[in-house]
C-alpha cells in the first residue's frame, strides 16, 4: 500500500525497515499515481527484483494498492513446459532421423538386391556378358530391326577347342580366368550395337548388324586371330 506521494505504508512480506520509504524515484511511479488502475513490469526499488505489477487507486483516497509477482516465478512453469516440450521434440526428431536412416538403408539394400537379381537373370555372372535368355531377347530385337529395314546380319557361334583339358589339368579357377579373358577379347572385336553373349560352358554367340558374308569372314578372322 502506497500514498500517492510514493510513501510505503504497508508491505507484504512485512519488513519494518521498508515502511516509510519513498518509491517516488522509480520511473514507473508517475504513471502509477496518475491512473486509477493498470499493469506494468518494473524492477522494484526496494529489493531490485523484476515483477509484473497491477495497481488500483482506493476510491478518492490518496492511496494505491500495488500487487506484484516476480516474473521468474510467473514464467517458471512455462519454462519447465518449454524445456519438456523441447526435450520431447528433440527425442522425436532423433527417432524420426533414425527411422529415416533405417528406411533409407533398407531401401538401398533392396534396390541393390533387385539390381543384383536382375543382373543374374540377364547376364552371365562370370564374364558379365549377356546370358542365353538376354541373347535371345537381343537377337530377336536385332532380327526384327533387320527385317523392318531390309538389312542383313550375321550370327557367329564361337566354341573353344580343348577347353575341358584346361579345367582337368589346371583346375576350374584357371578355367574361369580363361573364359573371362576370352569374353573380354570377343567383346573388343564387335562394334557398338552388336551383341555378344555366353550361351553356357565354353560357347559364345555374336550377332553382328549390317553384316554380309565378307564382313562376317573378316570379323571371324579377327576373333580367331
Amino acid at each position: 500500500m502506497l500514498r500517492t506521494d510514493g510513501t510505503v505504508l504497508m508491505r507484504q512480506p512485512f519488513h519494518e525497515s521498508d515502511i516509510g520509504k519513498s518509491l517516488a524515484g522509480g520511473h514507473s511511479f508517475e504513471p502509477l499515481v496518475q491512473s486509477d488502475h493498470g499493469t506494468y513490469v518494473d524492477i522494484a526499488v526496494l529489493d531490485h527484483i523484476e515483477r509484473l505489477y497491477t495497481f488500483r487507486r482506493v476510491g478518492s483516497y490518496p492511496l494505491v494498492i500495488v500487487v506484484g509477482f516476480a516474473t521468474d516465478d510467473i514464467f517458471a512453469g512455462w519454462r519447465k513446459r518449454a524445456i519438456a516440450i523441447g526435450i520431447v521434440s528433440a527425442i522425436l526428431d532423433g527417432l524420426l532421423i533414425l527411422l529415416s536412416l533405417m528406411f533409407s538403408r533398407q531401401l538401398r539394400k533392396r534396390l541393390t538386391m533387385e539390381r543384383r537379381l536382375q543382373r543374374l537373370a540377364w547376364f552371365d555372372p562370370l564374364t558379365g556378358l549377356p546370358n542365353r535368355a538376354q541373347l535371345q531377347r537381343e537377337a530377336l530385337r536385332l532380327l526384327t530391326n533387320a527385317k523392318r529395314n531390309g538389312a542383313t546380319l550375321a550370327v557367329l557361334f564361337v566354341d573353344l577347342d580343348r577347353f575341358k583339358r584346361v579345367n582337368d589339368t589346371q583346375g576350374h579357377a584357371v578355367g574361369d580366368q580363361v573364359l573371362s579373358e576370352i569374353a573380354r577379347r570377343l567383346q573388343s572385336q564387335i562394334q557398338t550395337g552388336d551383341v555378344i553373349g555366353r550361351l553356357g560352358g565354353d560357347e559364345f554367340l555374336a550377332v553382328i548388324q549390317e553384316c554380309d558374308v565378307l564382313k562376317a569372314k573378316h570379323v571371324a578372322a579377327r576373333i580367331l586371330g
